[in-house]
């Protein structure tokens, strides 16, 4: 096992860790362990996988679907405009 000290930990973060060791019955020590645990189980998966993080945001589209948007999106350029 390794140890891990902790320094120049800021009052409001100090009360957010004592209470919530106090709401769950844990040590201060069990309590940092338990949150460090959570924020690295919710975020590490998408560091180790190369995954984009915002993919949950976006859809695919099929290839009908890509051209149908792209037709209905093309409009022809009046060459005159830019005379």
């Amino acid at each position: 096992m390794y140890a891990l000290t902790l320094h120049n930990i800021d009052s409001q973060m100090y009360a957010s860790i004592k209470m919530f060791a106090e709401e769950d019955d844990l040590s201060l020590n069990q309590a940092v362990k338990k949150l460090l645990k959570m924020a690295l189980e919710k975020f590490m998966p998408l560091k180790r996988s190369g995954e984009n993080p915002f993919a949950r945001f976006s859809g695919t589209w099929t290839e009908d679907e890509a051209r149908e948007f792209t037709s209905a999106v093309r409009r022809e350029i009046n060459e005159e405009d830019w005379a």
